[in-house]
């Protein structure tokens, strides 16, 4: 078989293993019937940063009693090989001045006696909304990338940014 072959071949099932890593940190993938989350089913949306890298983002209530209560914003990245900084905050801005950063959490992915946290998928602490944002600005995100690699941005749409400012003004 040749080489050029052979490496997209390794390249091909690299991308599926981490697509199908990545879907299996979003929540409820694991969750019994019956084990409802506080504040409603999760809220997942599938965004694109400039450079047309895929990410997903999922708004949820953290469902497991021994971490804190309270909303949460899980980043996965869809595009094999992103890699996020998990001792950073996630920033957001509403372009109008208002600037919010929520507390990294990505501790909460892995049980407690696991230290690897995965590359692409971090969770943060949205209960940092404070004050709440408008529903009627879009959201920017700037997502904090490892190894010295520009942060990256997402701009969130009308859908994402109401339920996120819904939930922040719950708190």
């Amino acid at each position: 078989m040749p080489a050029r072959l052979l490496a997209r071949l390794l390249v091909a099932a690299l991308a599926v293993v981490m697509f199908t890593a990545g879907l299996s940190l979003l929540p409820g993938a694991g969750m019994a019937e019956g084990q409802a989350m506080a504040g409603g089913s999760p809220q997942r949306w599938t965004l694109s940063d400039a450079a047309g890298q895929r990410w997903g983002l999922v708004l949820f209530e953290q469902p497991d009693h021994i971490y804190p209560a309270g909303p949460r914003l899980r980043l996965n990245a869809l595009t094999p090989g992103l890699r996020i900084d998990h001792l950073r905050p996630l920033q957001i801005d509403d372009g109008a001045g208002q600037h919010w950063q929520l507390p990294n959490r990505s501790e909460e992915l892995v049980a407690a006696e696991e230290t690897a946290l995965p590359q692409g998928a971090a969770q943060f602490d949205a209960a940092g909304l404070v004050p709440a944002p408008s529903d009627l600005r879009p959201l920017r995100l700037l997502v904090p990338v490892a190894n010295g690699a520009a942060d990256v941005a997402l701009m969130l749409g009308a859908d994402p940014t109401k339920q996120l400012a819904r939930r922040a003004a719950d708190l």
